[in-house]
């Protein structure tokens, strides 16, 4: 992480970034331009006064009919999580639209976490569960937070939306060849 972020992150001057980082509080490795690197993990534990950044899964359905898929998918979100070793700090769900954010009370919970820099990772089953347009908003949103956001779907199923969206038509339509 650059000088000027860390500064951004932790609203502090450069003389205070330099005492962080020569007092061992901030870790940092010199480059050879003679600038200096900085350990995210080591920002973000000082922004969050040494709490260390959580783990939280994210599962939404669009309507009530669905609450029974909504318990498998939380489960679904645990267990992947349990197999990565990743100890899950906070879980979220809402039975709401993936297209509007009105009543999805549960969703603004966590964007508050991530947007205080609490959040290391968002697990999600599919990127739809986020949101069914504008993931690339939130994405970009998160990754300027240090949030990354791991989609069970894309690690056991690694078709870009595009071949998926393909194979679909494809398959609807009998147009392939091959």
């Amino acid at each position: 992480m650059k000088a000027n972020q860390v500064m951004e992150i932790l609203q502090i001057s450069r003389s205070t970034l330099k005492r962080y980082r020569e007092k061992g509080f901030i870790k940092a490795v010199k480059k050879p331009t003679g600038q200096f690197e900085f350990d995210e993990d080591s920002v973000w534990l000082m922004k969050n006064k040494h709490a260390p950044r959580q783990t939280v899964i994210y599962g939404r359905v669009s309507t009530y009919k669905q609450k029974p898929d909504l318990a498998n998918q939380m489960q679904e979100l645990r267990d992947f999580a349990k197999n990565k070793d990743y100890h899950v700090d906070n879980s979220f769900s809402d039975i709401a639209s993936g297209i509007s954010f009105r009543n999805r009370k549960q969703f603004f919970k966590l964007l508050d976490l991530v947007l205080a820099g609490k959040v290391e990772r968002v697990i999600i089953t599919h990127q739809d569960r986020l949101s069914r347009v504008g993931f690339e908003l939130f994405e970009y949103l998160f990754k300027n937070y240090g949030t990354k956001i791991e989609i069970i779907s894309n690690e056991m199923n690694p078709k870009t939306d595009e071949e998926e969206l393909f194979e679909v038509t494809c398959f609807v339509y009998g147009c392939c060849y091959g």
